[in-house]
């Protein structure tokens, strides 16, 4: 390995306890590093030009107006309460008068509101405060108006995160520049917040029972969502020479109100899941620029917050240390939660061990074979594109490429050629597409933890297989990939039922990935975790691809009362390679238990060449016990601008409602149109996205008793971030067939084809020619796939 290469990642550098600042991201021993590498690592010069030229310009604001940053912060400018009143999660108001101006507690810990900050930061109001009110801007109406705090969710918080970060990013232009006029810029924005806050007491909570009398943070109503805290350690990290020489500014008070934060993350958290994370993530962000404990009354400094970070074994707190060992699976290293948590945890963990590697115990952690697997074995809940599923609370999540940096960096440090290879491979593999820029990282943690430059690497050192079973979220990933490399012809899907963190009660759902999106579409979470439309819809199984049973197919999303799929069988066999190039498939089963019923599905990827492939679906649903009267609905939610229901002429109806003895979410659904039929059905879901054609022909097999449903269900919020912003609110076309009686003996059989437009869809028929037999033809191929039991076969033919 090159030395050079090593040496420019500008790693781990050991830190003696309580020693000079900067003390967190680097030291001031790396300063002539960092100024080399911004100044002659092409990406690091980009990047950190796009940061000067960003702080330049509010410097130059600063410049001609002192007051100008500093006035935008988020404070009772005119009110100086001392302390906040919240009821409810909401702040209605506030008691005493400081002598100085102090920071606004949060609005709201529901962030769903009609009001947002203006954008961009120029266009915030100064000295924003007029009798406790705030000005915002409501989304509805495009005007901005004086509202209590209590109706505007998380705007508050933003507003001085936003503005708290830029203090950090101007701390560390004065650290690597020298250039005083950063510094000018970023300390009086971070004293007068801190000085504030010294001048602050606790919230007071009215309510008795209930309310965040636990969660509570300093400056929000959850301690995880107290992220001020790592713009504030970074700015006086970097800031700590110039305050002390400025007798306007008290370093102590500074750092009083550091432990306050940290001491109530410690007290106030929860020591399971991603919690127990964002809080080792701010404990460690404040801990590490503080000094010595003896420098405290109470004993508690450096030494003292690193030790909790990784070691802690309290109520509300748990070491990452322990995290490790027990908060993954040591098997499959996975984090038992939905990949848009999971994904960050993981990420999480390695910043914190990472800035607390000159911990033995930290640098230990670092060494834990472990986390290597948990980063590189994301994508393997990802599809061709490199999107995550979006099964539970979450969106489509990309392979957290901080969370490969750093554990580059940390490779290169040790000289581990096999960690090197495959972490560069994983980079370089999101950088070609083309969702990940070097150049623009101009994080504060990217320029002074990531390597200056990825090592050469194959590709195929991280080639995925077709099947695989993430079973700590009870969820299988199929993948059938065409031999032409294109990712637009392969096809993904996930199978799941509901096990782990942030998780939906959705039955035994699917997600059907094809034509370069996911067309059937698994909805994210809700508005808000505090709005109906979360429990109600978004974490019910109408807002999935499954099959409810009477309307009312429900349980419980956490605890010991979730309902894991069974995995029945395979092809092939998990992280094998392929056996059959034409097929991968799943078996699975699944217990309701209100209602009680067995249900069983098969989910087959079937290939006949490169550009022609679709997916095969069975479902089996029935109650345990005889009932004359149950109904099974089947749901494929379309990615879509709309759905074309042939041969079929819908009216107008109104029988998917809680009204009619259905689950609450069924309300959900609007223009509700429907017919009886025993003809076979085809749906198509055509979809204009990114200057892209595609659609998703959806076929299936007639059975009598049958009555097909088109209605127009809410939004894919899962999709927020995948795909353009016009789409992300978008009512989306939702197909239901309604079963009147058992759907064991007479499975719902589907068939669905994703297509591009340039190439037309291939199937021409798909009909059923025996006992559990059935063929899907088009011109010069067909496809027999017959089932005996969880066994799936497949016979391909060409030339009929």
């Amino acid at each position: 390995m090159n030395r050079s290469v090593i040496a420019s990642g500008i790693l781990m550098l050991a830190l003696a306890a309580g020693a000079g600042h900067p003390q967190l991201l680097t030291t001031a021993e790396q300063h002539e590093a960092i100024r080399r590498k911004v100044a002659t690592v092409d990406w690091a010069k980009s990047a950190f030009a796009k940061l000067q030229e960003r702080i330049d310009g509010y410097v130059a604001q600063t410049a001609a107006d002192p007051q100008w940053a500093v006035s935008r912060l988020a404070m009772n400018w005119d009110t100086h309460y001392v302390t906040p009143i919240t009821e409810g999660s909401r702040t209605i108001k506030g008691e005493g008068r400081a002598e100085v101006p102090t920071p606004r507690f949060a609005g709201a810990r529901d962030w769903k509101t009609d009001y947002v900050r203006q954008t961009p930061i120029e266009n915030l109001k100064p000295f924003n405060d007029k009798d406790g009110k705030i000005c915002l801007v409501n989304e509805t109406t495009g005007q901005e108006e004086w509202v209590d705090p209590s109706i505007t969710g998380h705007a508050i918080e933003r507003i001085n995160n936003e503005i708290m970060a830029l203090a950090a990013d101007a701390a560390f232009l004065y650290w690597v520049t020298g250039n005083k006029a950063y510094a000018d810029f970023a300390a009086p924005i971070l004293w007068t917040y801190m000085n504030g806050l010294a001048h602050t007491k606790k919230p007071v909570i009215l309510d008795e029972n209930g309310g965040p009398h636990r969660i509570i943070g300093t400056a929000s109503y959850e301690v995880i969502h107290d992220g001020i805290l790592h713009s504030i350690a970074v700015a006086y990290d970097y800031l700590y020479d110039y305050i002390r020489s400025d007798d306007s500014m008290d370093g102590t008070v500074v750092e009083m109100g550091i432990k306050r934060f940290v001491d109530r993350i410690i007290e106030g958290g929860g020591r399971t899941g991603n919690w127990n994370l964002h809080q080792a993530k701010k404990i460690a962000y404040g801990g590490m620029v503080l000094g010595s404990n003896e420098a405290y009354a109470d004993l508690k400094g450096r030494q003292y917050y690193i030790d909790i970070a990784l070691n802690a074994d309290l109520p509300n707190q748990w070491g990452v240390t322990h995290v490790i060992r027990e908060g993954y699976d040591q098997e499959t290293a996975i984090w038992p939660e939905a990949p848009g948590y999971a994904f960050d945890t993981t990420a999480n963990i390695i910043e914190i061990v990472s800035l607390l590697s000159t911990d033995p115990d930290g640098r230990k952690a670092l060494e834990n074979p472990l986390l290597k697997k948990a980063v590189l074995d994301q994508r393997k809940q990802t599809y061709p594109p490199g999107y995550s599923h979006a099964m539970g609370d979450t969106s489509y999540a990309r392979v957290d490429a901080r969370a490969g940096e750093l554990m580059l960096s940390w490779a290169l440090s040790q000289g581990d050629q096999e960690a090197i290879e495959a972490f560069s491979a994983l980079l370089q593999g999101e950088v070609a597409s083309g969702k990940y820029d070097r150049n623009s990282q101009e994080s504060l943690l990217a320029l002074t933890r990531y390597a200056a430059e990825l090592p050469k690497a194959h590709p195929e050192v991280l080639k995925k297989t077709p099947t695989y079973f993430a079973e700590p979220v009870n969820l299988v990933m199929l993948e059938n990939r065409s031999g032409n490399g294109d990712a637009r012809y392969a096809l993904g899907a996930a199978m799941f039922g509901t096990k782990g963190g942030h998780m939906h009660a959705n039955g035994l759902a699917v997600e059907l990935y094809g034509a370069g999106y996911v067309l059937g579409f698994d909805s994210g979470r809700g508005s808000s975790y505090w709005q109906p439309d979360h429990g109600d819809y978004y974490s019910k199984a109408p807002a999935h691809n499954t099959v409810i049973v009477n309307g009312t197919s429900s349980y419980a999303r956490h605890g010991r009362d979730t309902i894991a799929m069974q995995v029945e069988a395979v092809e092939p066999a998990f992280d094998q390679p392929a056996e059959n190039e034409h097929l991968t498939y799943l078996t699975a089963s699944f217990r309701h238990t209100k209602p009680a019923a067995s249900q069983q599905r098969t989910l087959a990827l079937v290939r006949i060449d490169d550009t022609t492939a679709f997916y095969f679906d069975v479902f089996r649903s029935k109650t345990d016990k005889a009932d004359p009267d149950q109904y099974h609905d089947w749901f494929y939610h379309g990615m879509a601008d709309a759905m074309d229901v042939k041969a079929l002429s819908l009216k107008p109806s109104k029988q998917l409602t809680s009204k009619r003895g259905n689950m609450k979410g069924y309300d959900y659904f609007t223009e509700e149109k429907s017919t009886e039929t025993d003809s076979p059905v085809k749906a198509t879901f055509p979809l204009h996205i990114e200057g892209n054609e595609v659609a998703m022909d959806v076929w299936m097999l007639a059975e009598e008793g049958r009555r097909v449903y088109s209605v127009m269900a809410p939004a894919n919020r899962g999709a927020r971030h995948y795909v353009d912003e016009q789409y992300w609110d978008r009512l989306q076309p939702t197909l239901v067939v309604r079963q009147m009686g058992e759907a064991w003996e007479r499975p719902f059989v589907a068939v669905y084809e994703p297509s591009l437009q340039a190439d037309g869809t291939k199937i021409r028929s798909v009909k059923q020619v025996g006992a559990d037999r059935w063929r899907v033809g088009g011109e010069g191929w067909s496809a027999v796939l017959s089932l005996d039991g969880a066994k799936l076969g497949l016979e391909v033919e060409h030339g009929k």
